[in-house]
Order: structure tokens, then C-alpha cells, then sequence
């Protein structure tokens, strides 16, 4: 299963626990980017609450993370991945920072050590 083929009728608490799931499925490295990436647009919605709120960088983000193309058609498509995306950063301390691993934010040689492997 995909990420962006979550059913979406789970309740909050089934939909976190798919999403935990999948996000483990995941290469190491795409894991590790797509946690890089949302802790700083999580950081950056935290600080910047309003002008760039989760759900706003969510918009923006999720297509191009997910790949999901502007046609009209997929419209259904680029609510489901905003979705997904807002969920992502509004619960990243819950879907990413329970792990042993700890980088700062600032600190891109992991991925980049990874990418390189």
C-alpha cells in the first residue's frame, strides 16, 4: 500500500498507525529525506504560524512530494496528498522523533551520507 492510497475513513488514531507503518516501509534514504524535510517545514509552520501554517505548506509541498501532477482531474488527488502532508508535519514528533537517531536540523550529512551509499 501507498501512501497516498490511504483509505481515508480511518479514524485519527487507525490513520496514524498506517502512516507509522508506511513510513517505515520506506528506503533508508527516502525515509530520511522525507523526515529531514518535514522537520524543517514543521519547524517552519511552528514559527511562522501565520503566514506559513501546516496545512498551507502542506499545499504547497505535497504535490511535488508525492508527485502528483496540477490537472484539474487530479484535484481529489492533491486534497488527499495535502492531507497526508499536513499529517506529516503536524505530527511529526509522533511519526518521526520516537527514533534513537538524532541529527540537528541544521545537519544534512546524514541524508547526503546516504544518498552517496
Amino acid at each position: 500500500m501507498h501512501l497516498i492510497q490511504l483509505p481515508q475513513d480511518y479514524n485519527e488514531d487507525e490513520f496514524g498507525r498506517k502512516l507509522r507503518f508506511l513510513l517505515q516501509q520506506l528506503p533508508p534514504v527516502n525515509y530520511s529525506l522525507l523526515k529531514f524535510l518535514c522537520r524543517f517545514l514543521a519547524n517552519v509552520a511552528s514559527h511562522h504560524e501565520e503566514i506559513w501554517s501546516a496545512t498551507s505548506l502542506a499545499a504547497v509541498f505535497g504535490p511535488d512530494v508525492f508527485h502528483i501532477y496540477t490537472d484539474v482531474e487530479d484535484l481529489k488527488e492533491q486534497e488527499l496528498v495535502s492531507r497526508i502532508m499536513a499529517g506529516l508535519l503536524e505530527n511529526y514528533d509522533e511519526l518521526f522523533e520516537n527514533e534513537e537517531e538524532d541529527f540537528s536540523s541544521n545537519d544534512l550529512s546524514s541524508v547526503t551520507e546516504q544518498v552517496r551509499n
